[in-house]
């Protein structure tokens, strides 16, 4: 997807596409969030993880360190997201959910730099998008309800002055 005025808005491209591809910022797969930038493809779109309450958030905070995408160390060794799920890649907005029994929601605030420049304020606000209490219940109990299907990421984001 790409950060526009309108919205964000799909952007169509597979995988191997993605990797030569400047048209897209952010990509989603199941509870995987990549950027557009190191090992996911060419661009410049970097995050850092930042502490608050998103609302509180009005700009990007100052010395802030962000991240192009990096999920290997310099021997080849995949740098473990810390979820719990073996494999899972450590990409730049990975601290945005855990795992007990379901995908749970941390909370977590992501500053995005987009490569013109411009900044986004994100924070993944449920998994099991289009079934009713599915998150909550998931986020209360561990356990996601009967019918509940995940990889339906819910965003809220904004865009910083």
């Amino acid at each position: 997807a790409s950060f526009t005025a309108g919205g964000l808005t799909p952007v169509r491209v597979g995988d191997e596409a993605a990797l030569a591809s400047r048209d897209w910022d952010i990509a989603f797969r199941r509870y995987v969030v990549r950027l557009n930038s190191g090992v996911s493809g060419p661009s410049c779109v970097t995050g850092a993880a930042v502490s608050g309450d998103y609302d509180a958030l009005a700009s990007a905070p100052e010395g802030l360190s962000l991240s192009d995408e990096a999920y290997y160390d310099g021997s080849c060794k995949l740098l473990d997201d810390g979820s719990g799920l073996p494999g899972s890649p450590g990409t730049a907005l990975h601290g945005y959910w855990s795992y007990s029994g379901c995908v749970q929601m941390t909370g977590q605030v992501y500053v995005v730099s987009l490569a013109d420049g411009r900044k986004v304020k994100l924070t993944v606000t449920g998994y099991y998008g289009g079934v009713a209490g599915a998150q909550d219940t998931c986020d209360m109990t561990g356990q996601a309800p009967n019918g509940a299907v995940g990889g339906k990421l819910e965003l809220r984001w904004a865009f910083l002055p």
